[in-house]
Parts: structure tokens; sequence; C-alpha cells
């Protein structure tokens, strides 16, 4: 980044960021909504013709001693600052520095602490950042591109519009941050935690996900096409319009998450747990669900079109395929827990629902040939009607 040409004293930096320097359109507001200053460190004295301090030369490899040597050890401001190739020996820390528009590219920075960092349109192309700490940084628009992350830290982050294309995200912790209208293609981010974050508008394109954690987090209009998510947590999630087209969630957990509405199509959920999650309106066709569970789910008008299960699919407890006809029968929460009607349309009874669900649950279990349940549901489903009065209707 060049900076501005400006009048300063000789063996003076004089650098300052321009809004080109960072992609964007230059306005009148520019230097009252970033503060921008100008840079007055000393010429770095290897590199005098070049005009610059240590942090702005335009060069690569620069020595990690002088970059140590020149750190103050408080918050200052290093708004487009240059790294390259540099590796500090773990001893570098930019904790509440100014970093705007920064380059890291293929530095070695583990162990490296930037909490509280302005690192908006900062990029860390090919950079080790193993066990960094970025927590309570601003990282709007910054890029990782090929970075190795594993083990970061970004609690309580922003990380708007962000990117980190093939990034190794391995058991990096995103608590409670902010990631919004993001991009992970190809990411790793095995065993990565999202507990309490707000994930919206962001994608995870073939990312694999495989172990990685969303308890309690808020995801909103985000996708995971061609995701790898087997054996990922989702328990107390609130997802809203979120997709997962051909997704990979073998074995993955949705208990009491609220997955109202959407959209499980094609997904390998094989094994996967919806344990007394809300599934009201979601859509499950042509989806694997063997051996998948739902014990105490809500279920009401839940679409499972076209969708695989068998014996070990669990829709009550015990399994339905233990129930004897004459004796006993599965129940669904509808029917065995008051507080469900809270979660129905206001014109809809939970008899009603219950009845819905029974009727289409022996439908389901008679598309792949388990009539032993089938039948057990068809008995559940009389059980309501005689207790409600309401006939049976066919708009299963």
């Amino acid at each position: 980044m060049a900076g501005t040409e400006t009048e300063t004293p000789e063996g003076r930096c004089g650098f300052e960021l321009r809004p080109e320097d960072v992609g964007v359109e230059p306005d009148s507001k520019w230097n009252v909504r970033n503060s921008a200053i100008c840079c007055w460190r000393p010429v770095w004295q290897e590199h005098e013709e070049m005009g610059r301090c240590i942090w702005h030369a335009n060069v690569d490899e620069k020595p990690a001693n002088e970059l140590l040597a020149r750190r103050m050890d408080i918050p200052e401001r290093l708004d487009g600052a240059i790294l390259r190739s540099v590796d500090p020996e773990n001893r570098l820390s930019f904790a509440g520095c100014g970093l705007y528009g920064a380059t890291f590219d293929s530095v070695n920075l583990q162990n490296a602490g930037f909490p509280n960092a302005d690192l908006r349109n900062a990029t860390f192309s090919g950079a080790t950042l193993r066990n960094a700490t970025f927590s309570g940084a601003d990282l709007r628009n910054a890029s990782f591109p090929h970075a190795d992350l594993r083990g970061a830290t970004f609690s309580d982050t922003i990380l708007w519009t962000a990117e980190f294309p093939n990034a190794d995200l391995r058991n990096t912790s995103f608590l409670r941050a902010g990631v919004e209208h993001m991009t992970f293609l190809d990411a790793d981010l095995r065993n990565a935690s999202f507990h309490r974050a707000d994930v919206v508008c962001t994608t995870f394109p073939d990312a694999d996900l495989r172990n990685a954690s969303f308890h309690r987090a808020i995801l909103l209009m985000t996708e995971f096409p061609d995701a790898d998510l087997r054996n990922a947590a989702f328990p107390d999630a609130y997802l809203i319009a979120t997709e997962f087209p051909a997704t990979d969630l073998e074995r993955a957990d949705f208990s009491d998450a609220h997955l109202e509405q959407e959209d499980f199509s094609g997904a390998n959920a094989v094994g996967a747990s919806f344990r007394h999650a809300n599934l009201q309106e979601a859509v499950f066709a042509r989806a694997d669900l063997r051996g998948a569970t739902f014990t105490s789910a809500l279920l009401y008008e839940t679409e499972f079109t076209d969708a695989r299960i068998d014996a070990r699919t669990t829709f009550s407890d015990p399994p339905t395929t233990f129930y004897d006809s004459i004796t006993s029968r599965p129940g669904c929460v509808y029917e065995e827990n008051p507080r469900s009607a809270e979660q129905l349309p206001d014109e809809v009874e939970p008899l009603e629902a219950a009845q819905w669900v029974y009727r289409r649950l022996e439908a389901l279990h008679e598309d792949n040939a388990l009539p032993e349940a089938a039948r057990a549901f068809h008995n559940s489903e009389e059980a309501v009607e005689r207790a409600s009065g309401e006939p049976r209707t066919d708009d299963a």
C-alpha cells in the first residue's frame, strides 16, 4: 500500500492510509469516519530511500528483532502496516492496535495476540496463526485465504463479510462472535466452536465441519451446500431460513433446536438426533433418516416426502417397533405435553396436531415397508380420534 504523500519532516514516515488502499470509494467523510492519521515514526534505517518506517516499508522479511524493538507495549495506530514472510518467534502482540487495511501475508504469528484490535480489511493470506487470539477484534472485510488458524480464538469478534477460503480453522473458537455475510469456502472447521455465535447470511460451501459445535447459536439465512457436518452439534440452536442442501449430517445432533420450516431435502441424516426439536413445517424430502431419532420432536406439518427410514428410526420412546398393538401404542408430544399447544398455530388444537402426526407417520412407515410400526401409529391416531371426536381425514 502506497499511502498518501504528505508534508512531513525529513526522516519521518509520512504514510497515511487511503480509501483505495482498502478497496473502498473515497468520500468526504473518510478521515472523519476512520480517523485517518499520518505516521510520524522515523524512517527505517536500512531503507531510508523508501521513506517509510519499518511497519510501512513495502519489503519482505523484515527483521523480527527490529519489529519487536519498535512495537510499543501499548495500543498504537498501525493502519496499513505491511508484514510479509516474518517470524517474530511467537512474541509479537497487537492488543488494542489499529491495523485497518494491514497486510500479514505468509507471516508466522503463532500464539500472537490481536485482542480488541481494529483489523478491518486486513489480509492474512497464507499466514500461520495457530492459537492466535482475536477476542473482541473488529475483522470486518478481513480475509484469511489459505491461512492456518488451528486453535485460534475469535470470541466476541465482529467478522462481518470476512472471508476464510481454504483456511485451516480446526479447533477454532467463535464464541459469541458476529459471523455475518461470510464465506467459508472449502474451509476446514473440524471441531470448531460457534457457541452462542450469531451466524447470519453466511455460507459454508464444501466446508468440513465434522464435530463442529453450534451450541445455542443463532443461524439466520445460512447455507451449508455440500458441507460435511458429520457429528456436528446444534443443541439449543435457533435456525431461521437455514438450508442444508445435499449436506452430510450423519450422526449430527439437533437436540432441542428450533428448526421450524428448515429445509433438509436430500440430506444424509443417518443416525442424527432431533430429540425435543421444533421441526414444524420442516422439510425432509428425499432425506436419508435411517437410525435418526425424533423422540418428543414437534412434527406438525413436517414433510417426509420420499424420505428413507428403517426400523432404527425412532419417533417415540421406546422405539415404535417394540410396541404391542393390543396393550400399548406410541405417543407424540402434542398428546403427552399440554404445553406443546404454545408452539402450534392459534387455530390448531394439540389433539388435532397429534392426529395429523400419527397419520403422517403411519404413511411414512408404510412407504418404507415397516407395517408393524405403521399399524402402531394407526392405533394411536384412532385413539386420538376417539378422544377428540374428530373424524379421520386423508390430508396427510
